[in-house]
């Protein structure tokens, strides 16, 4: 009877593990690939300034090449609408959240291999999902916010179009830039994975 006891103990043991390993395995393949969160400065309440941004996955070539040549047309008809209808069709890769309870879609995203910073397109605007947050509001009717997150050590620096989509423009490649030099910064933030999604990393 011990052993026949010591050999359940054992068992039951095993499936607890392999259980326990399978939820760890899942949950990695299902996190997402960029987890940072940190504070922004403008918000008019200490405990309401926290910025969090998940990114799922990157743009896939043909949804980026979509969104930069509507962008492009934009540009020259200022037609908000159809550039809004467009960005909403894309699949969403990411999010951003604030203070209030409902947050911003990430519809473009990428990162620059050379210096690693991030560039992501989020619909709605920046700062109209709850305006009283903020000591700066976003008075704009544009319905859709550049950022870029460029590292800097451990944390990112968060610079947007919020003041002008002037600072918007395109590289090269075709790819949407942010003019950061005329650009304020919105947030501070950082790696917020938890420890089992870090790895070597």
């Amino acid at each position: 009877m011990k052993i026949m006891h010591s050999l359940l103990r054992l068992t039951t043991w095993s499936f607890a593990v392999t259980g326990l390993f399978a939820v760890l395995v899942l949950k990695a393949q299902a996190a997402p690939l960029v987890m940072l969160a940190g504070k922004a400065p403008d918000a008019r309440y200490e405990d309401k300034s926290q910025i969090r941004i998940s990114i799922l996955r990157w743009s896939e070539e043909a949804q980026a090449k979509a969104v930069e040549q509507a962008f492009s047309e934009y540009q020259s008809s200022h037609d908000q609408k159809t550039f809004a209808d467009l960005l909403e069709e894309q699949e969403t890769l990411g999010y951003l959240f604030s203070g209030a309870a409902t947050g911003y879609t990430v519809k473009y995203a990428y990162q620059d291999s050379a210096d690693e910073k991030m560039v992501l397109l989020l619909t709605p605007g920046l700062k109209t999902r709850n305006p009283s947050l903020w000591q700066t509001r976003n008075e704009s009717a544009v319905p859709f916010t550049l950022v870029e997150l460029a590292p800097e050590g451990e944390q990112y620096t968060v610079k947007t179009s919020l003041d002008s989509t002037d600072h918007i423009g395109t590289a090269a490649d075709g790819r949407l830039q942010l003019d950061t030099a005329n650009a304020a910064t919105f947030a501070t933030v950082a790696d917020s994975r938890p420890y089992y999604l870090k790895g070597d990393s």
